[in-house]
Parts: C-alpha cells; structure tokens; sequence
C-alpha cells in the first residue's frame, strides 16, 4: 500500500486529504495543485470533479482551475447552468468539470456527466454546503464516484456536520488536517472589515485614510495577494525600504502599530505566526468576506471580535440621522400638543415609547420619499375633474386658462408660481390639471397677488389668463342660471324675464309676438320697399304649398 503523502496539497489513488483552508481564491491553487497532477490529458473523458456549495464558488474555483490547466492542455467547464454546462461537455469534452452541488445532481440524472473515468473529486469548503441545505443532494454525488478516486475535503472550519462528512468520506485525510483552533493559545481582539473577492484594494485605502496608523503590516498568504497589496499602499505614497507601511507574506508582522491581515490565515497556528505568539500589536484588522467572519470568530480562540466600520456612506447616514434628530428637538422644544400625546398613549399598552417614535419616523420618511418623487413638491395633484371655489385645505383656487391640452403638468404650475410670484412650493396646495384649464389652489393671503402676476405669464409657450376661482351658486328652479361667479343675465328691452312668460302655446300667433316685440325697439313694419308683403305677420300665416309644387325633393 502507498504511503500517505505529508505534503497536504497532493493527493495518491490510495489517500484522501482534508485541508483547512479560507474561502479564498488563494486557497484554490493550493488543493488543486495535487488533484491537476493526476489528470492525463490524451484522456477526454472527466476525470477532476469540483462541487462547490454555490454557483459563485464554483465559478471562482472554475476561473482559478482554468489558469492553472491552460498550460497543460487541459479543458475546464464551469457548470454553473446545467443546461449551458450540458451542451459544453458534448462539445469541450473536458477533463475537469467545476459546479454546485446543485448543478453536478442535475448533470448526473440527464446523464450528461458520466463519472467512470473520475480520479479526483474535491467537495470544496464542504461546511458552507452542509450549512447550505445540500447535504442530501452531495450524498447522490458521492454515491456516483468510484471506490479507487481520490477524495479532497476543504472547509474554513470543522463543526460537527463538516467532521461527519469527513468521516464518512475521508476518513484517513483527518490525521492531516489541522485541530479546530478555538480554545488554543491566548485569546486575540480583532476587528474585521467585510469585502468582497474584488475590493480589498479599495478598502485598504479607506482603511489607511481613516486609521492614518504611524507603522503597519499588512500580512497575506499568498504571492497573487503580496502583489496586489504592494501595489495598492505604493498608490498611497508608501515606497522603499524605510516605509512605514510594509507587507509580508507567510512571515511574522513583528512590532507594528496596526496589523492588517489582508487573507484570512488558514487556522490559529498561522494566525500566531502572523501576529506573534505575545502579540503586542494596539490594532488587528482583518479583510474578511462575509462567509469568512464565522471563521475570524474561531481564530480569535474566544477574544472579542468586533466589526469596524469605515467612514464614508456610514458618516453620510450618520450625519442624515443627525439633522432627524435635530429637526425632532426642535419640534420638542416647541412643546408637544395634547392631542397628538392622547392620539399616541393607547399604542404604550403594547409598545414602548422608543418604538412608537420609530414608527412615526419611519412615516415621515415615507411621506418625504413620496413628496420628492411626486410631480410637485408639497403639492397635492389631481388630474382631471372637480369643481371650483375653495380648496380642502382653505386656501383659495385661481383659475388658469391652460390645460391637458398644453402639455401642462401639475410641476410646470408650481414652478411657473415660484417663479413668476415669488411664492415657495409649501404654499402651493391641491393642484388640479383639466382638459382646457387648471385650477391651483394657493394657501394664505396671496392669491390675489398670484392671479394679477400670472396673468400675461408664458407656461409651456401659451399666454395664461388667471383669475380667483369662486363657487358658483346653485340653480334656482325656473329662474336665470348664474354665470361666471354669479351674474345674472340682464332682460333685453321690455322683454319680461323667463320665469314670468305665458306658455308658448298662449303667446299668440307668431305675428303679434314679432310685432309687439319689434314695437318696442321701434316701427319696422312701415318699410315702403317691402311692397305688396305687408308686415311679418302677413308672412308668417301664409299657408305652405305642398314640397311637390315647390319643386323640392
């Protein structure tokens, strides 16, 4: 029987492995340098298999893997879809096959991954999949790889779930991995700044701009991390030798104001060698992934382990919160009115005060979001329909003769008032937009103002006429129907007002009623050119000749 390898990162047909290492990309290289050992590339059948517990994983494993084989001729598929990962292992026919575990199961059962020719399978940072729910669908992957295939077990740390499967699987591979850290040697204080695989560059800089620390380490694990940390501190000015800023890699970060672990170490051994056995550094700040601050909390062996947040977006949401709170003092200082205080003490049965404020803060926000995003600040819009004369609200309505038909909104209104009158928004009341004209209603004293400034005014290229809007009376029955605000319509001549005429029917005949009404205008009938015809009421009694006579259709 082979010998088990000491070196952890390779792997025999006869050994399994279980590596404890970080969720990074770093790590990646590390467990699969002895897995791409073992592949022979004349074969096109699969014979490395990474399950990963989620499509990102994998394809950050899959980026890695393919860096690594391009050199060697190898062919690598990313199935992060099985539908799109089906059609490029009949095309590719790869040697190494990187998915969720989600992905490989839906592969298997369309039997478009066959597993026969399988040396390797590595089920990388298997403590996130268990934590994931997918314990059952890894269990149909393994039950489909052969006896003789080396198995590699990652995880950032071994609980319970991740220790069973490891021994179910890779049993023999547990004498190399390293003893779950917590509880050995002193207990460290660390604080974590969480990023993500692309911006720890970024947040070093901010971190550097916040701390300004006098001397620092900033400690990585690997060459590719040694590389992009010395770049990004020789942006901030740090060059040379004598700088006060420094990086290390896989050494001790030895006396330093502030150490910044810019990778994850792999365990508490590697973190002790980083920071020292009696560290005596002020500051220790990791750059952690949120599915690595689980582990920070394990490395630190039962230290306090506290988020450290970074000014910026959160100095701007502090200072927003502030001018809230200042805004509420100022409210209080003004006294508080009995009505809203018995409008609120039945909710402190069920709440406490605290909550109740949250509450009412949570609706004024939502009542300035919807203002800001609303045609109009402070303004109340209705399109189309209501009728005229005093707003809800109090306030007085001005009539505008421009409309739906102008192209007017209820925002070119309130802007051409400001503009034109010199009044603000919070003036401005309801606002209702018609087909032909706009009613605007305006709060306080200044309507009248408003109207004469806005008469002659321009709003989307027409002349506006504006004028107070006033309430029209109601129709008195039988009677003269008012007319705009109220005028009645003044009687022509003698002619009696409408309510007092006879029926039509007891007026007379046609003649008398032209000849009585003309009269009191004065003689028309007395026309020496009209002849023979006489007066109109000759004219109007003369009988009507049958249409066949007249000639007419």
């Amino acid at each position: 029987m082979e010998q088990d390898a000491k070196d952890s990162t390779t792997t025999s047909r006869s050994q399994h492995s279980v590596l404890l290492l970080p969720h990074d990309r770093g790590a990646v290289g590390q467990f699969l340098a002895g897995a791409l050992e073992r592949i022979e590339a004349a074969s096109s059948e699969v014979q490395l298999l990474v399950a990963a517990a989620d499509a990102d994983g994998a394809a950050m494993i899959a980026a890695v893997a393919s860096e690594l084989a391009l050199s060697r001729g190898f062919r690598v598929v990313p199935a992060t879809s099985a539908r799109r990962a089906t059609r490029l292992i009949r095309e590719w026919k790869p040697q190494i096959v990187v998915g969720s575990v989600e992905e490989i199961v839906a592969l298997i059962r369309a039997s478009a991954l066959k597993l026969d020719a399988l040396r390797t399978i590595v089920l990388a940072w298997v403590d996130e999949v268990t934590d994931g729910g997918a314990s059952e669908a890894l269990e149909t992957v393994m039950a489909e790889v052969p006896k003789e295939a080396g198995r590699i077990l990652v995880a950032s740390r071994l609980g319970p779930e991740a220790r069973e499967i490891a021994e179910r699987y890779a049993r023999r591979g547990l004498r190399t991995a390293e003893p779950v850290a917590e509880g050995e040697g002193a207990p460290l204080a660390l604080q974590y700044v969480t990023v993500s695989p692309t911006n720890r560059a970024v947040v070093l800089r901010r971190l550097f701009d916040e701390l300004d620390p006098a001397s620092a380490v900033i400690w990585t694990r690997t060459p590719e991390s040694e590389a992009e940390a010395n770049r990004a501190i020789a942006a901030l000015g740090y060059r040379g030798e004598d700088a006060s800023v420094r990086v290390v890699r896989d050494g001790e970060s030895g006396a330093a104001g502030l150490v910044v672990l810019y990778d994850v170490p792999a365990g508490g051994a590697e973190l002790r060698a980083a920071v020292g056995e009696g560290s005596t550094a002020p500051q220790i700040v990791v750059l952690a992934q949120p599915r690595q601050i689980q582990l920070v909390r394990t490395l630190a062996a039962g230290g306090r382990v506290s988020p450290l947040t970074l000014a910026g977006p959160g100095g701007q949401a502090r200072r927003r919160e502030e001018g809230v709170r200042g805004e509420l003092r100022a409210t209080l200082e003004t006294g508080i009115a009995a009505r809203e205080l018995l409008a609120l003490e039945p909710l402190l049965e069920s709440y406490d005060g605290i909550e109740i404020a949250a509450a009412a803060l949570r609706l004024l926000e939502q009542e300035r979001a919807a203002r800001a995003s609303g045609p109009a600040a402070g303004a109340d819009v209705v399109m189309s329909g209501g009728r005229g004369g005093p707003g809800p609200s109090g306030g007085t309505r001005i009539f505008m003769t421009v409309g739906e038909r102008d192209g007017v909104r209820p925002g070119d209104l309130v802007g051409a008032i400001a503009g034109t009158a010199g009044i603000t928004g919070q003036n401005v009341g309801k606002v209702e937009v018609h087909d032909t004209h706009s009613l605007v209603e305006i709060v306080g004293a200044d309507a009248a103002a408003v109207a004469e400034k806005m008469t002659g005014a321009s709003i989307k290229g027409r002349r506006v006429v504006a004028r107070l809007e006033r309430e029209r009376p109601p129709r008195d029955e039988g009677g003269a129907r008012g007319f705009g605000g109220g005028r009645e319509r003044a009687p022509r001549g003698d002619r009696p007002p409408r309510g007092d005429r006879p029926p039509r029917g007891e007026r007379g005949e046609r003649g008398e009623r032209s000849g009585g009404f003309r009269g009191a205008r004065g003689e028309r009938s007395d026309r020496g050119d009209r002849g023979e015809r006489g007066d109109r009421g000759d004219r109007t009694m003369r009988p009507r000749r049958p249409r066949e006579e007249r000639g007419e259709r």
